[in-house]
C-alpha cells in the first residue's frame, strides 16, 4: 500500500462521520403534530391539577392541626379578677402567624396558575399554527404594510429568512390582540366558522380574559374585564364588581379545560381541512385515533365531543374513505352509551346492513345482543377487518369481553383462552409503539425526484 493510500481517509469512514441531514416533516404533517401535541399537553395540565391539589389540601389540613396544637398548648392563667387570659410564647405566636398566612394560599395560587397555563399553552399552539397558515398563504401578507427595518434586513441572509421575519412580525402582532381578534382573523381568511359553530365561544373568551386577571391583577376584577364580558354577552351576578377577587373551583378548571380542548380541536381540524385538501385522510385518521384514545381512558364526554365534530365535518372536507365517517358514528355511540345517554338516535337512518359485517357486529354489541355478536366473531370478513388485536383492545368490546359469549367465541376463533388482564397489559405495552409508527406513516416525506 502506498503512502498516499495510507494517509488518505477511507471513503466509508468519511461517510460514516458525516451526519445525515434530517428531512423536516411537510407542512400538513407539522400542523397536525402541533395540534396533537397541544391536546396531549392539555391532558397533562389537567392531570397535574387534580394530582397536585390533594397534596396542597393535605398540607393545609396539617397546618390547621398545627395551629390547633399551638392553641391547646397555650397556658390559661387566672388574673386578680378571676378572669382567664391566654398567653403565647414569642416562638409559638410567630409559628402560628406563619401557618395562618400560608393556609390555603398555595392552593389558591396553584388554581389560578393552572388557568394561566391552559391559556398560555393555547397561545403557543395558536402562534405555531398561524405561522404555518401564513407560510401556506403568503398572499395574505401582500395587502398589509409589513416591513422590516434596514438593520433587520441586512441581518437576514436570504429571501426565505425575510419572509420568515415578516410572518413572525405578523403573528406577533396578532398574538398581542384578544382571542376574539385572533379567531376572527382565522375565520375571515379560512372560513372556519368557529364563531358560528362553537356554541361556547363566549365562555372561551371569558376564560381568556380571566387569565389576564390572574396574570396582571392577582385575580381581582378590572373594568376592562367587565366591559369585555358585557361585549361577549357574559352576565355576572350583582356582587361581582370591580375589585372582586375571583377564585377557581374544580368545576371551573374542568370547564376551562373543556373549552380550550374544543377550541384547539376546532381550530386545528377546520384550518387543516381548508389548507390541505389533498391530505384529508390524515385529518380523519387523527380524529379517529383521538376518539379511541379517550374511549380507552374512559373520557366519555371528550370522546363524544370529538366524534360529534367528526360526524359534523362536511362531506367535501372529508376523505373519500367513508369508513372513517361510520367509525365516527360508532365511536360516538360507544361514548354516549357509556355516559348513560341515548345512542340509538345517532345511528338511525343509516343502511347498516349494506355495509361490512363488522358494523353489524358493532350494533349487536352496542345493544347488548351478545349471542348475536358472538356468532359474527367467527365471520372471516369480520376477523380480517377487526383482527385479534381489535377484539382484545377495541373500546367497543369493553363490556362484551367480560361475557361468557365473548370468551367462547374468542377461543373458537383464535384457538386460545382470552384473559382480560393479559389483554390490558398488552394494550398498554403496544400503545406507544403503535402511535409512534402511525406518526411515521402519517408524516412520511415523499422522496424527491
Amino acid at each position: 500500500m502506498s503512502e498516499t493510500e495510507q494517509n488518505s481517509p477511507k471513503q466509508d469512514d468519511a461517510s460514516e462521520e458525516t451526519p445525515k441531514k434530517l428531512t423536516p416533516p411537510p407542512p400538513h404533517a407539522r400542523f397536525l403534530m402541533t395540534a396533537d401535541s397541544y391536546l396531549i399537553d392539555l391532558e397533562c395540565l389537567r392531570e397535574m391539577f387534580f394530582t397536585v391539589l390533594p397534596v396542597l389540601q393535605e398540607r393545609d389540613s396539617a397546618r390547621v392541626k398545627e395551629i390547633e396544637a399551638i392553641l391547646d398548648d397555650v397556658k390559661a392563667i387566672n388574673d386578680d379578677d378571676g378572669k382567664k387570659s391566654v398567653t403565647l410564647t414569642s416562638t409559638a405566636a410567630k409559628e402560628m402567624a406563619l401557618n395562618v398566612r400560608k393556609l390555603r394560599r398555595a392552593e389558591s395560587i396553584f388554581r389560578r396558575e393552572a388557568i394561566v397555563s391552559l391559556v398560555s399553552r393555547f397561545d403557543e399552539f395558536l402562534s405555531a399554527s398561524l405561522k404555518v397558515v401564513l407560510r401556506e398563504n403568503p398572499e395574505w401578507l401582500k395587502s398589509n404594510t409589513k416591513t422590516l427595518t434596514y438593520k433587520e434586513l441586512i441581518e437576514l441572509d436570504s429571501v426565505k429568512e425575510a419572509i420568515t421575519g415578516i410572518i413572525e412580525k405578523e403573528v406577533d402582532e396578532l398574538m398581542r390582540g384578544s382571542k376574539e381578534d385572533q379567531i376572527n382573523f382565522l375565520d375571515s381568511k379560512l372560513k372556519l366558522g368557529i364563531k358560528d359553530n362553537f356554541s361556547k365561544f363566549a365562555d372561551f373568551l371569558e376564560t381568556a380574559e380571566r387569565r389576564n386577571l390572574f396574570a396582571h391583577t392577582g385575580g381581582r376584577i378590572s373594568q376592562q374585564y367587565l366591559e369585555r364580558c358585557k361585549k361577549y354577552g357574559i352576565r355576572h351576578p350583582e356582587e361581582v364588581r370591580r375589585g372582586t377577587l375571583i377564585e377557581i373551583s374544580d368545576d371551573c378548571f374542568s370547564n376551562a379545560f373543556d373549552l380550550f380542548f374544543e377550541a384547539g380541536l376546532r381550530v386545528s381540524q377546520a384550518a387543516y381541512r381548508r389548507m390541505f385538501p389533498d391530505h384529508l385522510r390524515s385529518a380523519d385518521r387523527s380524529l379517529n385515533h383521538l376518539a379511541i384514545r379517550f374511549l380507552d381512558l374512559g373520557e366519555w364526554e371528550l370522546a363524544e365531543l370529538i366524534s360529534d365534530f367528526f360526524v359534523a365535518v362536511p362531506e367535501q372536507l372529508r376523505s373519500e374513505d367513508v369508513e372513517f365517517y361510520y367509525f365516527g358514528l360508532i365511536n360516538r355511540a360507544i361514548a354516549q352509551k357509556a355516559g348513560g345517554k341515548q345512542f340509538e338516535p345517532g345511528l338511525a337512518g343509516v343502511p347498516w346492513d349494506a355495509f361490512h359485517p363488522k358494523y353489524k357486529l358493532a350494533l349487536h354489541v352496542l345493544r347488548d345482543e351478545f349471542d348475536e355478536a358472538a356468532k359474527l366473531c367467527s365471520n372471516q370478513a369480520v376477523i380480517e377487518a377487526v383482527t385479534e388485536d381489535g377484539f382484545r383492545e377495541w373500546p367497543l368490546f369493553r363490556k362484551f369481553r367480560e361475557t361468557v359469549q365473548f370468551a367462547d367465541a374468542y377461543k373458537e376463533t383464535f384457538g386460545r383462552d382470552f384473559r382480560i388482564e393479559e389483554a390490558e397489559v398488552e394494550s398498554a405495552l403496544t400503545e406507544s409503539a403503535d402511535n409512534s409508527q402511525q406518526i411515521k406513516e402519517d408524516n412520511r416525506v415523499p422522496e424527491s425526484d
